[in-house]
């Protein structure tokens, strides 16, 4: 489909992933639109592939105020100077969103409502001003995207009741994680039994895979846990459960975490709650069975019993006994990363998300 439109893609918030997704989409956006995509962002984006002529990068320092009705002005000079069709905005930012939103109401807007609910652990205040942005964007688009059913549902019941404005499109693999060489490469050995990888959060539930670990070991069996990110081991985990992982709490190489994942026997996502994600495209893309909690995206991106296993959320005993039974069972975890590997393909491939963007940009009337 090639659809003659004029795009604007916002994205200020860079950090990990959320970063790493707005540069994969901006870059797929122009291999199809060619001149025609925008990008407004801020000045630690990263350029390599994408037209400079065609960015717009902001300071964006929300404590200098002048310096913010600055950056309006340039916005403003922008978007009326490429004259814009449609604007896709990719992750939250309470001042640019909103902004953007309430001035140009007669341009064609796209929302990706990346969380529906506030993670556990958000300071109240930061609650606020994200419910006060999904609000008030889902109000002003045209169409909201979310990144699964279950976050549809979720979406619906909390902010509006125009069910056909909520539509899904999926997070997709991240190409700066494919390293074909090390997926590839059979003489890696699985020496790590379990392996967590992602900002270390209190929403992502370590203290329960601790706990978890700790149950087993009384059992008398020993399993290796490595964790692997940034954040503050100590705030979020017991004292007596953090002896049980091998945590590398700062920065590594994505080939280095490819290959991490690569000598693991399961992926394990112990979250207390969850939105959207894709680390269970990069388990899937190693052929890597995966350990999940039932919420969020997990629900539609794990297929239980196929590609990994669900445990009810919080509950360590069921938790236990998913670890239990795929450390045991090598042939149930090659088969689980097979079908891993073809449910990435049919439901996660970057072609098939951008038909999909393709196909709702053409839709908006």
């Amino acid at each position: 489909m090639n659809i003659k439109m004029r795009l604007l893609h916002v994205g200020f918030n860079l950090d990990g992933a959320m970063g790493d997704n707005f540069i994969e989409l901006t870059k797929a956006f122009q291999d199809r639109y060619n001149n025609l995509v925008f990008v407004l962002t801020k000045k630690s984006f990263k350029k390599s592939d994408i037209s400079s002529q065609q960015i717009l990068e902001l300071n964006y320092n929300k404590n200098n105020f002048f310096g913010l009705l600055k950056d309006l002005k340039l916005i403003d000079q922008f978007i009326n100077k490429n004259k814009i069709d449609i604007i896709l905005f990719s992750t939250p930012n309470l001042i640019y969103n909103i902004y953007i939103s309430l001035r140009f109401k007669n341009i064609k807007k796209v929302y990706y409502l990346h969380d529906p609910i506030p993670h556990t652990g958000e300071k109240i205040f930061r609650k606020f001003l994200l419910n006060l942005q999904n609000k008030i964007l889902v109000k002003k688009s045209n169409k909201v995207l979310v990144a699964s059913k279950y976050l549809r549902k979720i979406a619906i019941n909390r902010y509006t009741k125009e069910k056909g404005k909520i539509e899904v499109v999926e997070l997709g693999l991240l190409s700066n994680m494919q390293f074909p060489e090390l997926r590839d490469d059979n003489s890696i050995k699985e020496n790590i039994d379990l392996l967590f990888f992602g900002r270390l959060e209190e929403y992502k539930g370590l203290n329960l895979l601790g706990e978890t670990i700790h149950n087993i070991t009384k059992e008398g069996i020993n399993i290796n846990c490595t964790i692997i990110g940034k954040g503050d081991i100590e705030a979020l985990v017991d004292k007596e459960y953090i002896k049980y992982f091998d945590v590398i709490n700062k920065y590594i190489p994505d080939k280095n975490l490819a290959l991490y994942i690569k000598q693991s026997k399961v992926i394990v996502f112990p979250y207390i709650n969850a939105t959207g994600t894709q680390a269970i495209q990069i388990a899937y893309y190693y052929k890597k069975p995966v350990i999940a909690s039932n919420v969020g995206c997990f629900n539609d991106y794990v297929q239980n019993n196929k590609t990994g296993l669900l445990f009810e959320t919080g509950n360590p005993n069921d938790l236990a006994k998913k670890i239990k039974d795929l450390l045991i069972a090598p042939e149930k975890r090659k088969l689980f990363g097979e079908e891993g590997s073809k449910m990435l393909e049919r439901k996660f491939e970057l072609k098939n998300i951008m038909e999909k963007y393709e196909r709702i940009f053409s839709e908006i009337k």
